[in-house]
Protein backbone atom coordinates (compact mmCIF):
# COMPACT_ATOMS: atom_id res chain seq x y z
CA UNK A 1 0.00 0.00 0.00
CA UNK A 2 3.01 2.40 0.70
CA UNK A 3 3.24 5.57 3.15
CA UNK A 4 0.68 7.47 1.50
CA UNK A 5 -2.12 5.37 1.51
CA UNK A 6 -1.36 4.48 5.22
CA UNK A 7 -1.68 7.88 5.93
CA UNK A 8 -4.99 8.04 4.09
CA UNK A 9 -6.32 5.06 6.30
CA UNK A 10 -4.94 7.08 9.19
CA UNK A 11 -6.80 10.02 8.36
CA UNK A 12 -10.23 8.42 7.73
CA UNK A 13 -9.93 6.28 10.94
CA UNK A 14 -9.52 9.35 12.63
CA UNK A 15 -12.43 11.22 11.12
CA UNK A 16 -14.63 8.46 11.03
CA UNK A 17 -15.79 6.64 14.38
CA UNK A 18 -17.94 3.97 12.13
CA UNK A 19 -15.10 2.72 10.15
CA UNK A 20 -13.01 2.61 13.82
CA UNK A 21 -15.20 0.52 15.20
CA UNK A 22 -15.26 -1.69 11.93
CA UNK A 23 -11.18 -1.48 11.77
CA UNK A 24 -10.91 -2.88 15.74
CA UNK A 25 -12.96 -5.36 14.61
CA UNK A 26 -12.27 -6.75 11.01
CA UNK A 27 -9.15 -4.76 8.93
CA UNK A 28 -9.59 -5.75 5.95
CA UNK A 29 -13.55 -5.12 5.77
CA UNK A 30 -12.92 -1.21 7.28
CA UNK A 31 -10.40 -0.54 4.30
CA UNK A 32 -12.31 -1.54 1.85
CA UNK A 33 -15.09 0.18 3.20
CA UNK A 34 -12.19 3.32 2.77
CA UNK A 35 -11.68 2.11 -0.34
CA UNK A 36 -8.22 0.81 0.30
CA UNK A 37 -6.57 -2.70 -0.40
CA UNK A 38 -4.35 -3.90 2.00
CA UNK A 39 -1.46 -6.59 0.93
CA UNK A 40 0.73 -8.73 3.53
CA UNK A 41 3.25 -6.30 3.74
CA UNK A 42 0.72 -4.08 5.17
CA UNK A 43 -0.75 -6.38 7.63
CA UNK A 44 2.62 -6.99 8.63
CA UNK A 45 3.38 -3.28 9.46
CA UNK A 46 0.02 -2.70 11.02
CA UNK A 47 1.06 -6.31 13.36
CA UNK A 48 4.30 -4.53 14.07
CA UNK A 49 2.23 -1.76 15.09
CA UNK A 50 0.25 -3.32 17.41
CA UNK A 51 -3.30 -1.80 15.61
CA UNK A 52 -4.82 -5.50 15.61
CA UNK A 53 -5.01 -5.23 19.46
CA UNK A 54 -5.99 -2.10 20.13
CA UNK A 55 -9.34 -0.75 21.23
CA UNK A 56 -11.50 1.72 19.29
CA UNK A 57 -9.97 4.66 22.11
CA UNK A 58 -6.57 3.58 21.56
CA UNK A 59 -6.83 3.17 18.05
CA UNK A 60 -8.08 6.99 17.53
CA UNK A 61 -5.14 7.98 19.93
CA UNK A 62 -2.70 6.15 17.84
CA UNK A 63 -3.86 7.59 14.19
CA UNK A 64 -4.86 11.05 15.96
CA UNK A 65 -1.21 11.84 17.10
CA UNK A 66 0.27 10.25 13.56
CA UNK A 67 -1.80 12.10 11.40
CA UNK A 68 -1.22 15.70 13.28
Amino acid sequence: MGEKELSKLGKKLRDDPTLRALFVQDVDAAARVAGITLDKEDHKILRELGVHDMDEAELLTRVSAVSM
